[in-house]
């Protein structure tokens, strides 16, 4: 799994919506990837922060900024 298919599957996962092979492979990876399990952290807080908040939008400027290092890094290849 590369850093942008575990990104895609974030919201899934949280809400355990992940078949079990794709679970193993967000667990494979996340065991793998620091900045991934990073990301997976900031975006789980800024999930409770914005329904702690009634869904109105909340960002986390770190998540938004490790998003787009782990993409950019993705391009790179």
């Amino acid at each position: 799994m590369t850093c942008r298919e575990l990104v895609d599957r974030l919201g899934a996962e949280l809400e355990g919506l992940l078949s079990a092979p794709e679970r193993e492979a967000v667990d494979g990876h996340l065991a793998v990837c620091p900045p991934c399990r990073v990301f997976r952290e900031k975006y789980q807080a800024t999930v409770a922060i914005a329904r702690a908040a009634g869904a109105r939008e909340t960002e986390d400027p770190d998540a938004a900024r490790l998003a787009r290092e782990i993409l950019a890094a993705r391009e790179r290849g």
